[in-house]
């Protein structure tokens, strides 16, 4: 058999057996080479728009990340507890109000570049107030400026990072950063990847119209307290005319915090020996969330029983209910 194929090889003259090994080593034809180009192409392109939209999923999900790490800096986590109660942390719990910027979550200073008041412990309460941040944690830029973006990296220079921060009074007023200690709740919006087109904004639509990242129920209570009057006297009833009593919630001598008062709903009451009445007190202002201390005095009057109990540190909390406090007292 090779010896007849070698024959039939044999019988070409050289010209045809170069023609031969030509045809038989042919490469691509011009149109097959567009058509393989034209494939890769669109390989590429389809993964190229694949990538672009795990990017930018990727961009929405820190911006939503973020987010949440922003309001847990301001009003703390309620999932986290000491001892069985929840951990009192945040902004608010510490310094009684919202921040009026975000830069005030990063650095001591407030939003127009003054210091803000770091923590102090009053040596007559014994309660902490002031900054005690920084309650986001990030890494400075090259140039040493802390800063937290959102998620596509906008930033406009401004005490706010590229986000839009709107402070809210109750009567949903708009606010401006300086006028923070007025404000009950805020918005937090992020551009998105167009900063000009509003489509993309997180979360969407007019900023003064979105779900409030911080709501008044968040980290105000106006629930009230209920003071129970116990007589420890086993002969004698006492008469307590409650005009002349000022119960009030006090966590520093710092100006920046103002001591509320809470006016009572009972005029006079009656307490029996050995016997205790309640008396159910409304808070005049919504109080921030945090430790305070509780004190109730008699103003001098001969109506004035005598007070044998000291003043209470108490937890106040948004959605808890505060059992009664008992106050003793005599004739």
């Amino acid at each position: 058999m090779m010896i007849s194929y070698l024959s039939h090889l044999t019988s070409f003259t050289m010209p045809e057996r170069y023609q031969l090994a030509a045809q038989s080593q042919r490469g691509f034809t011009l149109l097959e080479m567009v058509l393989v180009l034209f494939l890769i192409g669109l390989l590429a392109s389809a993964g190229l728009l694949f990538t672009e939209g795990v990017e930018d999923q990727a961009k929405y999900d820190e911006t939503k990340r973020r987010m949440e790490l922003i309001r847990k800096a301001i009003i703390g986590d309620s999932t986290r507890t000491i001892n069985g109660a929840p951990e009192i942390s945040g902004f608010a719990a510490d310094m009684g109000r919202l921040p009026g910027c975000i830069k005030e979550l990063l650095v001591n200073k407030n939003c127009d570049g003054s210091e803000i008041e770091d923590w102090e412990v009053d040596p007559d309460t014994g309660i902490g107030f002031g900054w005690r941040g920084p309650y986001i944690q990030t890494i400075a830029d090259r140039s040493g400026d802390v800063k937290f973006r959102d998620g596509y990296g906008n930033d406009d220079d401004t005490e706010n990072f590229g986000w839009e921060w709107l402070l809210l009074d109750a009567s949903n007023n708009t606010l401006s950063m300086t006028e923070a200690q007025s404000a009950v709740k805020a918005n937090l919006q992020s551009l998105g990847f167009d900063v000009i087109d509003p489509v993309d904004d997180i979360p969407n639509g007019e900023i003064e119209a979105i779900s409030n990242l911080i709501a008044q129920n968040d980290w105000l209570t106006d629930d009230g307290l209920t003071i129970s009057f116990y007589n420890t006297s086993s002969l004698s009833s006492v008469d307590i005319e409650l005009d002349n009593w000022d119960l009030s919630l006090s966590r520093s001598d710092i100006p920046e915090f103002i001591n509320l008062s809470v006016a009572t709903a009972v005029s006079s009451v009656t307490v029996q020996p050995e016997s205790s009445v309640d008396v159910t007190a409304n808070f005049e202002n919504k109080i921030p969330m945090g430790i305070y201390l509780l004190t109730l005095n008699c103003n001098p009057s001969s109506t004035c029983p005598s007070s044998v109990t000291t003043p209470y540190q108490i937890v106040l909390l948004p959605k808890h209910h505060i059992a009664p406090f008992p106050w003793r007292i005599s004739p």
